[in-house]
């Protein structure tokens, strides 16, 4: 059966809740919900004091066992799969704030919803309530677990999970300086997703480099506030402004990111010769007013590979 017009089934294998179409999807400030939203796929979530907002309801879908914390009060089915049921609790959050909690797990389709709101015990209730089987539709694999385990592998591994569910794989490839080729970058339609059985799901990995300078991601940063400019501003050719007596200074990872150089051309940058800092030999410092540009390079099978340039002008 659809779900209704004003909902969207989002879920793994042919388990699926129904949620709002308003709701977004991992809207999240250090893993709290800042809106109602489905937390699904994440990948490492940056640790932070974070207040849920009241009023923000949201459920969590997990592929194989809840967390740590799961207690199964209660036994029940769900379209005639067998699922347990951990009691709906209430418990402070920061500030003054209350969130409630409930989680269900279907054992033998290996998920879990976990549904918290900070308005009510009755709204956990009523989203748990959404559960359904769906016997004719599956869920986008998460991709993000495949990721960082698998690094280069994971492309591939992920398409073997596409297949397992059932879904069609189309891959195209993305150039991703520093980051090992076949590495997942993304899928579409977004993980969770109910799609019909050999549906199309587009999977994005990093494409193979076509030399050395694809091998090295680097970036740069300069003045006290750190203004930083990324990769491929680099290699675009940036500009950047500084005042006589700040720093600028390079950076890079990959292969061959021990061998970064820069070549100056011009008198308005000097390099720093504090040897034992963590930029050394590839930091400057303002000199004096004008502008320099700086060639930044790696070196492979002895010879210089130019990154990107950038002209640093110095008011």
């Amino acid at each position: 059966m659809a779900p209704p017009s004003d909902t969207r089934l989002v879920g793994h294998g042919h388990a699926a809740i129904a949620v709002p179409q308003s709701w977004g999807t991992n809207v999240t400030r250090c893993g709290v919900p800042q809106q109602d939203t489905v937390i699904i796929d994440v990948g490492a979530v940056e640790s932070c004091a974070t207040a849920r907002p009241r009023g923000v309801d949201s459920v969590e879908v997990t592929e194989g066992k809840p967390r740590f914390d799961f207690t199964a009060d209660e036994t029940l089915t769900v379209d005639g799969v067998e699922a347990q049921r951990q009691g709906t609790r209430c418990e402070p959050d920061l500030g003054d704030t209350k969130v409630c909690n409930g989680t269900v797990y279907l054992p033998s389709l290996g998920v879990s919803f976990r549904a918290e709101s900070s308005t009510s015990a009755a709204d956990v209730d009523r989203i748990l309530g959404q559960i359904r089987i769906v016997a004719d539709q599956v869920g986008v694999p998460g991709y993000q677990a495949i990721a960082a385990d698998q690094q280069g592998n994971s492309g591939e591994k992920y398409l073997d999970a596409l297949r397992e569910a059932g879904l069609t794989a189309e891959v195209r490839t993305k150039k991703m300086p520093g980051i090992t080729a076949g590495y997942v970058l993304g899928a579409s339609p977004q993980p969770g997703t109910m799609l019909d059985s050999g549906a199309v799901v587009t999977v994005t990995v990093v494409a193979e480099p076509d030399g050395p300078a694809d091998e090295v991601r680097v970036g740069m940063a300069a003045g006290e506030d750190a203004m930083e400019l990324e990769d491929a501003q680099i290699r675009a050719g940036a500009t950047i402004e500084v005042a006589v007596g700040e720093s600028v200074w390079a950076y890079a990872d990959g292969r061959r990111a021990d061998t970064l150089a820069g070549e100056l051309d011009g008198t308005s940058l000097a390099v720093d010769d504090w040897r034992q800092g963590p930029n050394y030999p590839h930091s400057w410092i303002a000199v004096a007013p004008g502008r320099t540009t700086v060639t930044l390079t790696i070196t492979a099978d002895g010879k210089p590979v130019v990154l990107g340039t950038v002209t640093v002008i110095v008011g």
